[in-house]
């Protein structure tokens, strides 16, 4: 589930702790310096509050700021014994007033930051909305889908998936729509929409994928396009069809290899007689078929180095082969997160699936076989 923003505690506040230093330097500095107001800085705390504004998370927090900062001015006339004349009560009534200001400031700048979370949020749930939470249950096959959110200054993306039982044998979709905003989960929406309809109609992958052109074609705004991955898998047969899209992966024992077909544009993108070429391989026992968005092939940490998850993935089948898929998931998942430092660049989406035992109804070749190399 999707968990709202929430602030950082206290001594996380960049806020507050810079206000507290500024306050406790010139406090220390005001009262060892000459006791005159020539050489003292009081004047300068009234421009702690505003600095602390910029970078505050909470309001409250920035009163304690306001506080502080007044008494200390006063507390430094009281101890050093400096007259109160014009110009320290200017002084004085300058740090009032930027404390005013100040809280003003931050109160309006946080107020606009939760509401750009809380849009975010809608448009995160609709996406969410649309999707399955889980995948369909079927036997001798292992399904494990996921969904993972950016951080919430992130714009939403467009990424989106689906599995269904289909008289052809699970069919799974992994889609990306182009740009961000409600407009990409728009575009992903028509995407699933016509995916479930077609699914269950159309006998060909690359018909199928046609199918979704049309719809694409037809509802996108002008310029607007979605990769997608049309994938099935019917007792030890894999078939899938790519449109623009990332290749999945076949991981088998110590090998990872990238299941890739002629390369065909994205839906919205391609005519009817640019029909896509769809792959077939036989699967074993135990092998592990990867379907993601980029959000996975493009994650990248500070220093701008991408996340090698089929590497990390393949390790972890070689030591854990007998792990369940959803701990497998997960650990790769979590390898990703430390990896960004928990700050996803980009949602994304990924579908594992994993023969468990072998078929016992192969399907007839129809497409041609698909051949593959191991890395």
């Amino acid at each position: 589930m999707l968990q709202p923003l929430t602030p950082a505690p206290w001594y996380r506040d960049l806020g507050l702790l810079s206000g507290l230093v500024l306050i406790g330097g010139l406090t220390v500095y005001n009262l060892l310096t000459t006791h005159t107001a020539a050489y003292q800085l009081i004047g300068a705390l009234a421009i702690v509050p505003l600095a602390a504004a910029v970078l505050i998370e909470r309001v409250e927090r920035l009163v304690v700021i306001d506080v502080l900062a007044l008494a200390s001015a006063l507390f430094t006339i009281e101890v050093t014994g400096v007259a109160y004349d014009t110009s320290q009560l200017i002084r004085i009534g300058l740090i009032v007033f930027t404390s005013i200001y100040g809280y003003w400031a931050a109160h309006r700048r946080i107020h606009q930051s939760h509401q750009f979370v809380t849009l975010g949020e809608v448009a995160r749930s609709a996406q969410r909305a649309i999707m399955h939470p889980e995948a369909p249950d079927i036997p001798g096959v292992d399904v494990e889908v996921r969904y993972l959110s950016a951080a919430v200054q992130a714009q939403i993306g467009g990424d989106v998936y689906e599995a269904v039982e289909t008289p052809y044998g699970l069919r799974v979709l992994v889609a990306d729509a182009r740009g961000k905003g409600l407009d990409a989960v728009r575009s992903a929406t028509t995407v699933v929409g016509s995916f479930r309809e077609w699914a269950q109609e159309e006998r060909e992958l690359a018909d199928l994928l046609c199918r979704l052109n049309g719809s694409a074609r037809r509802d996108f705004a002008p310029g607007d396009f979605a990769t997608a991955l049309v994938a099935q898998l019917h007792g030890s047969r894999l078939s899938f069809a790519l449109a623009g899209h990332p290749a999945p992966l076949r991981f088998r024992k110590e090998k990872v290899q990238r299941l890739q077909t002629p390369p065909s544009p994205p839906l919205a993108l391609f005519r009817d007689e640019e029909m896509p070429v769809a792959g077939q391989l036989d699967l074993e026992p135990g092998d592990l078929i990867l379907m993601y968005s980029d959000g996975l092939s493009e994650a990248r940490n500070a220093e701008g180095a991408f996340f090698e998850f089929d590497e990390v993935l393949r390790q972890l089948v070689a030591r854990q082969p007998a792990l369940p898929l959803e701990e497998l998931i997960s650990q790769l998942i979590e390898s990703l997160r430390q990896f960004v430092d928990s700050r996803l660049g980009d949602d994304l989406v990924l579908v594992a699936v994993r023969l468990t035992e072998s078929a016992t109804h192969a399907s007839p070749r129809r497409d041609q076989d698909l051949e593959v190399t191991a890395r």
